[in-house]
């Protein structure tokens, strides 16, 4: 076509109605681009008309770097990037790196400079590029208004170069705005060099700087420090930090409304507009002040908020005006804030237009276990059982007891698989439902139900199918236990004459990474030489978190890692470090000290990823880290971060680390990264690095900048210590269990009523603090009789100050009450206060109880007397066994319990994995008899946290093949106390479950996984993508899908 045709055909569609341009401007696109690409001469006005026609290009299809212009100067360059930055959001990444590798060496030819990358061969200047250039750069402030929004591209080193008088004027323009914006997380770097370069170079001092940080725009999202912020410039900040989405952000929005709070700022109520996030730091006193008009029209951003309870029971009680039943539209409109909700209002909604919801599926996630059974006996009564299993949210489903899932007509493997079943759960779906139907194939997509297939399902596969079975097995390894994966091995290397196969006919590529974890180490050592690498890099990427440190499978495991490398400790190099993976951190530390320096920090590095660690090699890393980076009191932010755990072998280490804002953040980062949950296995066998008290101590130090003592009980003279504020208490969390008495004892009224529901979050104050907490409760609120029910759940565990005699004086009706302060640690006489007080006031007799009281109850059941438990109904037992194992009873009491359960579900001998596992603590209080008759098939599903509560002359009742038969898992807790009374066989069989016993299973042959295959990839033409795109133009437009 044409140029001069084109340009006239360019400017008519651009003058035509919306209706007629789109299919003759998608037609023309293409030709517009080409004319751009590989034509020259034109004027301005007429290159504007084809990079308009050529949008609709650019859009829908990535173009190759040859498809665009070779040589622009430095306008025309201006004009296209405009374009481009116009599309920045809707084209690839791909497509943005390509466009920038092109602006960049359009700029390096115009101005005869090399990029970054290297020097370029000379090109002849364009005319009129004097104007965009500077000597020895290539990042001018007018490059800058040229690239915009691609400059997020660019890596950090390249801002720190450029001159001061190009980047301040740039960053206080219009442009800045527009081109950092939305650089979120992945931008941070970027961000907080660039702040780093404007602070220092483009503001005097640093009050001037402060003053304009609200008017940094974008930078203003990686401000991190609010310590020099007073009340006014936090109230200047706070509104311009409404639009980061990154988590320094956050955090700093957080600390900002509680530095406001505390200084008694101008946070008005309209303030939860912008807010975000943040708006969780508000305290219940002041969410209480909010109107129901502004909660309602801003529930869609608190709804996504997270609130802790008092905060949401504020806000739902605000928002419900007292009512007694609640909608189902309302409810789900709650977001975050049902969680603030009755559990006696959850029990009556109705399932229809709730049940099979999204929005059930994110309001379960913020329930608490009462509000979850309220719910789910709320859903119940108007459908059957089959409709409600099948229509609820993981979030419910893992609450369903085991009589409602008796009643759910399950039938077969698709109905089940992918599901959040509980591990009791589990196992009444693999013997009740599917046993006998499952197929072979259907086992790897089982998620979750995994966890129910026991070892005897296992020992009945075919021999011709065990490794199939296995690698299924492997597919749900997140849910495997050590159990499971040690029968899968005994059925793959023992043969038919109950010895040991080896690896000469099994091919260690075909074997999970997952189960070698659990091989004999006989088998171990096997492993031929020529099947090293690939066990190598199993073992690189292999979860070890559940396998003891000192097990022999893991010691056998370290060592033919070693052989396979042809390595001994003394000679490891870092690329060795990194074939060993997690095998490190069963290596002997102590004979490290003769690596080399790189093989020596590469160790450290890879030690300070591992879950568990040798108690022997606490001494041994001490030493290492010390003589690698010198005093900690010297170390570096990145050294910090990068030790991580490793800082908490030594308590010394976090003490001489500077008391600087930075290492608060880096300590705490270090929590967060922790583990939330910790293996309950004994310390003996599962040493971790995760004794947070030293680490705590010292948060506690940066935070309040008060040294605790050492023991609860110190007392510092009343005159020399600082009083805890409002900021601090809130910053502290779990940490305020570190105040003096006399500190407590010192809290204002007013701060004590602001923050008294995150004193209420700490479980472990001592009685001396306890006493502290009571005396300024009666100064504050009065005598434990006159507080209200919402003050009772605002103080939570410092309830625990009260006498018995005073807690049977509380205002306690409400089972969300009761859920609340049962976590906290209560003494039997105080247990049984709450009961009588409860009871009273509500009239609700033992004979009453149902599985929600029994759930809202929690240990405070243990407060009954014997004649009480005597009269539980037996229906209710059976209903709400796994509510009654979890609670942690006096043995008297257990026991008393325990006669309850064996009515309601029969004697042991004949209780189902199923109701082993739910039974929980329950076993605890079992007799010498009544344990001994346990199946051995059952004995594998005790929970865990169990074993520990077992006395030892009980534990100590079970025979050698019984011990053995508890599987790898709970063996790993038994402490050393329970083993005291054993026989040395005893012991041994408990040892020995990390190994397989030959007992008669038959062997299996070696199987292969198939190699999968590929094809490469098809490569196409400029001129084929062309054709492509008007041909998908025509289509798209032609359809009216414009």
């Amino acid at each position: 076509m044409n140029c001069s045709c084109l340009l006239q055909a360019v400017e008519i569609l651009k003058n035509a109605s919306d209706a007629h341009r789109c299919l003759l401007r998608a037609f023309v696109a293409p030709l517009a681009w080409e004319a751009l690409v590989n034509g020259s001469g034109f004027k301005a006005q007429e290159r504007d008309l084809l990079l308009w026609a050529s949008k609709v290009l650019l859009q829908e299809v990535p173009l190759p770097s040859s498809a665009l212009p070779a040589e622009l100067d430095h306008q025309q360059l201006s004009d296209m990037m405009g374009v481009f930055n116009d599309m920045f959001e809707s084209i690839s990444m791909d497509q943005k790196v390509k466009i920038m590798n092109w602006a960049k060496q359009q700029i390096s030819q115009n101005c005869r400079v090399p990029l970054p990358s290297g020097p370029r061969p000379a090109v002849s200047p364009v005319a009129g590029t004097t104007d965009l250039c500077l000597p020895g750069t290539w990042l001018s402030a007018q490059v800058m208004h040229i690239l915009r929004r691609f400059l997020t591209l660019l890596p950090p080193s390249e801002f720190k170069s450029v001159p001061k008088e190009q980047l301040c004027p740039f960053v206080q323009s219009d442009q800045f705005q527009v081109s950092f914006r939305k650089l979120g997380d992945d931008g941070s770097t970027l961000g907080k060099t660039l702040l780093s370069r404007v602070k220092q170079d483009c503001f005097s001092k640093q009050q001037e700087f402060l003053q304009n940080l609200d008017k940094l725009g974008p930078l203003t999202c990686f401000y991190g420090d609010a310590t020099p912020l007073n009340v006014s410039l936090t109230e200047l900040l706070l509104p311009q930090l409404a639009d980061c989405s990154n988590s320094d952000a956050d955090k700093l929005r957080t600390t900002l409304v509680k530095k406001l709070v505390s200084g008694k700022g101008n946070l008005s109520p309209e303030s939860v507009m912008w807010l975000g996030p943040a708006v969780s730091a508000l305290p219940a006193s002041w969410l209480a002040n909010l109107s129901l008009s502004i909660i309602q029209s801003n529930l869609a951003s608190l709804g996504m908020a997270k609130w802790g309870p008092g905060q949401a029971r504020v806000l739902a009680n605000t928002l419900l005006q007292g009512a007694q039943s609640v909608s189902n539209s309302d409810l789900l409109s709650l977001g975050s804030v049902v969680r603030g909700v009755r559990s006696s209002l959850l029990c009556k909604v109705e399932a229809q237009g709730l049940l099979g919801s999204q929005g059930l599926g994110r309001l379960s996630q913020e329930l608490s276990t009462l509000q979850k059974v309220a719910l789910l006996d709320g859903l119940h009564r108007n459908i059957s059982m089959p409709e409600l299993v099948s229509g609820l949210p993981d979030g419910l489903l893992s609450h369903v007891s085991l009589e409602m899932l008796a009643k759910a007509r399950l039938q077969s493997a698709e109905q089940v698989r992918d599901r959040s079943w509980s591990r009791a759960q589990a196992a009444f779906i693999m013997s009740k439902i599917l046993s006998g139907k499952l197929a072979l194939k259907e086992l790897g997509k089982l998620g979750p139900a995994v966890q129910g297939v026991t070892c005897e399902m296992i020992n009945r596969t075919n021999q011709s199918d065990v490794m199939e079975m296995i690698q299924m097995l492997a597919l749900n390894a997140q849910w495997l236990s050590r159990t499971q994966a040690l029968c899968a091995n005994v059925k793959l290397f023992y043969n038919k004459d109950g010895n040991f196969s080896n690896f000469s006919s099994i091919d260690v590529n075909s074997i999970p990474a997952v189960m070698l974890l659990e091989l004999n180490p006989k088998i171990i050592a096997s492993l031929p030489k020529h099947q090293c690498s690939r066990f190598l890099e199993k073992m690189a990427v292999v979860n070890m978190s559940s396998l003891p440190i000192k097990s022999p499978s893991c010691q056998a495991l370290a060592d033919k890692a070693l052989t396979c490398l042809g390595r001994n400790l003394s000679t490891l190099s870092p690329e060795d470090i990194s074939h060993l993976g997690n095998l490190v951190c069963a290596l002997d530390v102590r004979r490290f000290s003769g690596l080399s320096p790189e093989a020596i920090n590469a160790s450290l590095l890879a030690l300070a990823k591992c879950p568990t660690l040798r108690r022997d090699n606490t001494e041994a890393i001490f030493t290492l880290l010390k003589t690698t980076y010198g005093d900690p009191s010297e170390w570096t932010a990145t050294t910090v971060m990068s030790l991580g755990p490793l800082l908490l072998l030594n308590e010394s280490i976090l003490t001489s680390l500077p008391s600087e804002a930075w290492v608060k953040d880096a300590l705490m980062n270090i929590k967060d990264s922790l583990p939330q949950t910790l293996y309950s296995g004994s310390p003996e066998v599962f040493p971790t690095l995760t004794d947070l008290n030293g680490l705590n101590r010292k948060l506690f130090i940066l935070t309040t900048g008060s040294v605790p003592a050492r023991t609860k009980r110190d007392v510092p003279a009343f005159s020399s210590i600082s009083i805890p504020t409002v900021l601090e208490i809130e910053d502290l969390g779990e940490r305020n269990v570190y105040w003096s008495p006399a500190q407590l004892a010192g809290i204002s009224p007013q701060t004590f009523r602001d923050r008294v529901s995150t004193l209420g979050t700490v479980h472990n104050y001592s009685a001396m603090q306890l006493q502290a907490l009571r005396n300024k409760t009666m100064e504050v609120w009065g005598q434990p009789g006159v507080l209200s029910e919402e003050q009772v759940q605002q103080l939570g565990c410092v309830t625990q100050s009260f006498l018995h005699t005073e807690l049977q004086e509380l205002n306690i009706s409400s089972l969300d009450t009761l859920e609340m302060l049962s976590s906290c640690v209560w003494e039997q006489r105080q247990r049984t206060a709450v009961w009588l007080r409860f009871m009273n006031r509500t009239g609700c007799t033992p004979a009453k109880l149902g599985t929600m009281e029994i759930v809202g109850l929690g240990q405070f059941l243990c407060g009954l007397s014997a004649k009480e438990i005597g009269q539980l109904r037996p229906e209710t037992c059976r209903e709400a066994l796994g509510a009654l194992g979890r609670i942690h009873c006096p043995l008297d009491v257990a026991m008393q319990l325990k006669v309850q359960v064996l009515e309601a579900i029969g004697a042991p001998a004949n209780w189902s994995a199923a109701q082993v596992n739910s039974a929980g603590n329950i076993l605890a209080a079992l007799n010498a008899s009544e344990l001994q008759s346990l199946s051995p098939s059952v004995l594998p599903f005790i929970q865990p946290s169990t074993i520990p509560l077992i006395l030892p002359a009980l534990l100590a009742t079970l025979s050698p093949s019984q011990l053995k038969a508890l599987g790898p898992d709970n063996a790993a807790v038994v402490t050393e106390a329970q083993k005291q009374p054993m026989t040395s066989e005893q012991r041994a069989s408990l040892g020995d479950t990390g190994a397989v016993s030959s007992t008669g299973l038959v062997g299996t042959p070696a199987v292969s996984l198939p190699q999968r295959g590929g094809a490469p990839g098809l490569n196409s033409t400029t001129s084929v993508i062309v054709l492509q795109l008007f041909l998908l133009f025509v289509l798209k437009y032609s359809s009216g899908n414009y």
